[in-house]
């Protein structure tokens, strides 16, 4: 048997996993069905390559369609079992076959250990299904598994994750000894609420930091709630605590990146680069597709191209980022003909791909290709418009002057135009002194759309300025002034002495 362990700890593939399993068949005088230890091992080893990096040619449905032909061998299934299988249809995103197999552990008499409250509760979590989840707990309660730190654990994270953090708060207040998980379900909670002055309140508190995880959740919550400052600072923090076991991981990275693309941090953004580099990241896809859109948005095309073109298999993310970045730094002929080149490399583009390159056909004035493509979106790869694409169609129009057609696009559209679109039209007018009737509509349209916006209102009165109708301006500054509107200051930042 010991043989057949060794055997299966070097499986990499459901191939060979099977291949091992004909071997216990062929060489073992017990039928599988018998041999339990045997079974276990070969169900852990097969859904084990659910939570491995996935190997060419393993695919999840594959791999649970094989671990469920020899759970169902076992006449009487083990509490070892029961988790194994709960746990591969969590991973595999099966969360409601995950609580039917944990509804018929339960049925079948079986006792459940802090495995199975944990797997089944994640399992909940998916679903967001609060209801499912206070039954849990319940059982977990019934079964006096309420002062296990994994399972309270798995019950606070389930509560964070369908908007109940009082509950959360509650039981991370209970904890008679709170582990490090804990504090990082609570913190990630906050940060998923908006809360992200508790969420630092709690970071503080911790008495230790072993493992990147909390200070990934509170730099990445700084990031996602457009606080990169803050989250560089944090990030610096971390770097100073290194040598106290805490070294920047992947996800550290990537959140510290994109706070450097947020705030235009070259110098910073380059020495990430270095220190991913120098510990073996750089080789990390997702990484690398940081470096280009961190590049891009610091205006560096070049240093966006070169890590582009270092990418010997490219994903959809890694193309997307690369066109984004051209589009968005003015380069439309360039970004147009890395989008053919992503076609043709048999990568399909997704509607993110397809807002990039509309965005510069917009920039380029290239009408004829932007309209195009827009009809390839839709015919060729069956994408339904999204209100982005729809503007940016019309910002490709109204650019280019044709501000009656794109008025009749407007008009044309299956969903409402939002303020978005109308500024564009109303922007596209004032720069093509036009301001007859479409620059009345779409203003009468944009305040409809945002009333609570100033500058639209300062839309409509640069366009009659232009036009030196400054009875008309002086009629929409007092519409401002009775409406109480102000227009917000602009602003905008430089880095010095980086």
């Amino acid at each position: 048997m010991r043989g057949i362990i060794a055997a299966l700890q070097r499986c990499s593939t459901l191939r060979q996993v099977q291949e091992v399993h004909a071997l216990v068949l062929t060489s073992s005088p017990i039928p599988l069905e018998h041999h339990a230890s045997a079974l276990a091992h070969l169900l852990l080893s097969s859904t084990s390559l659910l939570i491995a990096q996935p190997q060419p040619g393993t695919s999840t449905t594959t791999v649970i369609a094989y671990a469920l032909s020899l759970f169902h061998l076992a006449a009487d299934p083990s509490i070892f079992l029961w988790n194994t299988i709960i746990r591969a249809l969590t991973v595999s995103c099966l969360p409601r076959d995950a609580v039917s197999y944990f509804c018929r552990s339960h049925r079948a008499g079986v006792g459940p250990d802090s495995f199975t409250f944990a797997f089944s509760l994640k399992a909940a979590a998916l679903l967001v299904d609060a209801r499912l989840g206070e039954q849990v707990h319940a059982q977990v309660v019934k079964v006096a598994f309420e002062s296990h730190a994994f399972v309270v654990s798995s019950l606070m994270r389930l509560y964070t994750k369908v908007g109940r953090m009082p509950f959360a708060r509650k039981l991370f207040d209970g904890m008679p000894v709170r582990n490090e998980v804990g504090w990082c379900v609570m913190i990630a909670g906050y940060i998923e609420e908006g809360n992200v002055v508790e969420a630092r309140s709690l970071f503080d508190r911790m008495p230790r930091r072993t493992a990147a995880a909390p200070w990934n959740a509170l730099i990445e919550g700084y990031v996602r709630h457009g606080l990169p400052d803050e989250a560089l600072w944090l990030f610096s923090s971390m770097v100073a605590a290194t040598n106290a076991g805490t070294p920047p991981d992947r996800i550290t990275i990537l959140a510290a990146l994109s706070a450097c693309g947020q705030l235009g941090a070259l110098e910073l953004g380059r020495w990430l680069h270095s220190y991913a580099y120098k510990n073996a990241m750089f080789s990390n896809l997702s990484i690398r597709t940081a470096l280009i859109d961190m590049y891009s948005k610091c205006g560096c095309t070049e240093l966006a191209m070169q890590v582009f073109s270092g990418i010997e298999v490219r994903d959809r993310l890694s193309w997307t980022a690369i066109i984004c970045g051209m589009a968005f730094n003015g380069h439309g002929e360039k970004a147009l003909k890395l989008f053919s080149d992503m076609e043709e490399s048999g990568t399909l583009p997704d509607d993110i791909a397809f807002i990039a390159v509309l965005s510069a056909c917009s920039h380029a004035g290239l009408v004829n290709e932007g309209s195009k493509l827009f009809e390839i979106m839709i015919k060729k790869y069956g994408l339904t418009p999204k209100i982005e694409h729809y503007g940016c169609m019309v910002d490709i129009l109204g650019r280019a002057g044709q501000l009656a057609e794109a008025y009749r696009f407007i008009m044309s559209m299956p969903v409402a135009a939002n303020g978005t679109i109308w500024s564009a039209l109303l922007g596209a007018c004032r720069t093509h002194g036009d301001d007859g009737e479409i620059a009345k509509v779409a203003t009468q349209n944009l305040v409809q759309a945002e009333p609570s916006r100033g500058d639209r209102y300062v839309l409509l009165s640069n366009v009659y300025a232009a036009k030196e109708r400054w009875q008309d301006v002086e009629r929409v500054r007092d519409l401002m002034k009775e409406a109480r509107k102000h227009k917000k200051w602009g602003c905008s930042f430089m880095q010095v002495n980086a």
